[in-house]
């Protein structure tokens, strides 16, 4: 029995006490004032456990596609305690991931540990670099369809509500917050504004000089690319916002 599934006996009247003090989106509901065996999940939001249903199936997907590759067998499961795609789908029966991209990068290890210790080995060796490139692209068409779907999400903006500074700072540090692949969608969307720097290893713009247009823009891609781990300007104690 998983630790969610434990019971914890609770009288009426700690039942009520408990429900007072529950945030938004937490509720133990008992049958006749009876007193309430419940179990501990109960007490997760229904919107978070939506969210973890739906995380677990892209994530259980990702795996999924990974094992059709006839390759994927041979890594599945090995002995001598070496790392496996069998301990990533434990991993995600167990919600330890909080994005797809942490599954990714548990596999990410396991290939790395191959390739590092199986220089020797062409048979293996070669197996997991083929693998490790599927995989890769496995992943990048699930993260295009999942900020599609987040855009479509997202796509309420109002583009015509002027950007505050306050929101623009904001963008900008959530910008920081993007993988090389979803810059790629940054430098399509600002591109006649931005220049390469000499060496071309980074992007360099102006957000000051973007159209509000592009900036609710901007924030629209970068908020389907982050999801809920877009982070919001915080009001300090005086309203004084901080970031």
């Amino acid at each position: 029995m998983s630790l969610l599934e434990k019971h914890y006996i609770l009288t009426p009247l700690e039942s009520i006490l408990i429900n007072k003090l529950m945030p938004k989106g937490f509720k133990l509901e008992t049958e006749n004032n009876l007193s309430l065996s419940a179990p501990l999940s109960s007490l997760i939001p229904k919107e978070q456990k939506n969210n973890d249903s739906i995380l677990n199936n892209k994530c259980d997907i990702f795996i999924k596609k990974i094992l059709s590759n006839d390759i994927s067998q041979e890594f599945y499961n090995r002995n001598n305690n070496e790392p496996c795609i069998l301990t990533i789908e434990r991993n995600i029966k167990n919600n330890k991931y909080e994005e797809i991209s942490e599954c990714y990068d548990d596999l990410k290890k396991m290939f790395k540990y191959y390739l590092n210790n199986y220089k020797n080995d062409k048979d293996i060796y070669n197996k997991i670099s083929k693998l490790s490139d599927f995989s890769e692209k496995i992943f990048k068409s699930i993260q295009n369809n999942i900020i599609k779907e987040n855009l479509e999400k997202a796509g309420n903006i109002d583009n015509n509500n002027p950007m505050k500074l306050d929101e623009k700072k904001t963008l900008g540090e959530n910008i920081k917050k993007l993988n090389v692949d979803q810059l790629t969608g940054i430098i399509k969307i600002i591109q006649e504004y931005s220049t390469l720097n000499k060496d071309e290893k980074y992007l360099e713009f102006d957000i000051d000089k973007l159209s509000n247009k592009k900036c609710r823009e901007l924030e629209t891609y970068v908020r389907a690319c982050l999801g809920n781990h877009y982070i919001e300007p915080r009001i300090k104690d005086g309203g004084i916002n901080e970031y």
